[in-house]
């Protein structure tokens, strides 16, 4: 088939393709706001998974230096809810999942000075 006759049948095809909003109002779309409220709700539910299981293993007995539990834990698992209900209401999204990384990140880098002297555990 030569590359006239391909362009012919391409353009006879594209002609079949309903283009009034009548005739696709029954079909839905996928708008860019569609797709980033999906994304938002995978997002949070994701979250709350994945928090939820660390927050069970986060209660069991503290493995920082006295001092630094309940606020690390207020801190972290604080902006992780608020971005999981914000992912969950689709208000504000951008400011809470940068806080959380943030906050998470700020988390990270203290680690060293949280669990400093402590001697590791071994888990079987």
């Amino acid at each position: 088939m030569s590359a006239e006759a391909s362009s012919t049948v391409l353009d006879n095809a594209w002609g079949q393709i309903p283009s009034s909003r009548e005739s696709t109002s029954g079909i839905g779309s996928f708008t860019r706001t569609r797709v980033e409220r999906i994304m938002a709700l995978v997002a949070g539910l994701g979250s709350m998974i994945l928090g939820a299981q660390a927050l069970v293993s986060a209660l069991g007995p503290p493995v920082t230096l006295p001092g630094w539990d309940l606020p690390y834990k207020v801190v972290i698992f604080g902006t992780l809810a608020l971005m999981i209900v914000a992912c969950l209401w689709g208000k504000g999204i951008r400011v809470a999942a940068g806080t959380f990384a943030v906050v998470y990140l700020i988390g990270l880098a203290f680690w060293p000075l949280a669990t400093a002297g402590l001697p590791t555990g071994t888990r079987d």
